[in-house]
């Protein structure tokens, strides 16, 4: 570190997850954040890096299930009927 500090280099510690944890800077940030999941509970994930005064931005979820969303992207999104989305239901297509 003596030889980067007198050539005037840039470096960095490397970190465990640990120390990460409690940099001071990091958890200032809220660099880490804790959400919500439907199924592991509390799950600490990165959080969102760029937030805006007006527009922070946030993390919705940590993933959805598998399927979880057909129906909106299917109704919503390209226009199927709920007739039809039944019968492909019930024919095994979806």
């Amino acid at each position: 570190m003596k030889a980067f500090e007198e050539a005037g280099a840039a470096l960095a510690p490397i970190y465990t997850v640990e120390q990460l944890m409690e940099d001071r800077q990091v958890v200032a940030r809220e660099v880490v954040t804790t959400i919500d999941d439907e199924d592991l509970g509390p799950l600490k994930m990165q959080n969102v890096m760029f937030r805006m005064g007006a527009t922070p931005g946030r993390i919705r979820h940590g993933g959805r299930r598998l399927g979880q969303d057909n129906e909106s992207v299917y109704s919503e999104l390209l226009g199927v009927e709920s007739e039809k989305l039944e019968r492909l239901h019930e024919d095994g297509v979806i």
